[in-house]
């Protein structure tokens, strides 16, 4: 199992006692996120915005520990390609873990896939890889 303290990594420990001795956690959770600068989609793109404000201008003990993303990060069909302008780059400043699930739209395989772009291949890559090799 891949914990919250292992997320922060040498500061882990700190961050798990503090959330133990407040009683407390708070967290950020979103979903459909993916969306791209073409303003397609703007209000995916504040969402992003939103949190990270609201992270970094919280106080201390109102700070959320992670976001919780519920999937559909990337948009269209999950391609490696998009995380960097569909994800990457909206949460370059969220200063906390980011957690994920995938959603359809980052496991739909549409007919002539490539290999090494099968969505949830691609989804295991970005979230689950670095987990695996640091922790695992």
């Amino acid at each position: 199992m891949f914990g919250l303290a292992d997320a922060y990594g040498n500061h882990g420990p700190q961050i798990v006692k503090k959330i133990t001795d407040a009683g407390k956690i708070i967290f950020h959770a979103l979903g459909d996120s993916g969306a791209s600068n073409s303003g397609k989609y703007p209000n995916q793109l504040r969402v992003a915005d939103q949190v990270t404000l609201d992270s970094a201008s919280s106080t201390e003990p109102n700070r959320a520990a992670f976001l919780y993303h519920l999937g559909d990060i990337v948009y269209n069909f999950g391609e490696a390609r998009y995380y960097y302008d569909q994800f990457y780059e909206p949460f370059r400043n969220y200063a906390a873990p980011i957690f994920a699930i995938p959603g359809n739209h980052d496991s739909f395989v549409v007919p002539g896939t490539k290999a090494g772009d099968v969505p949830l291949e691609t989804f295991h890559a970005e979230f689950l890889f670095q987990a695996e090799c640091d922790y695992g």
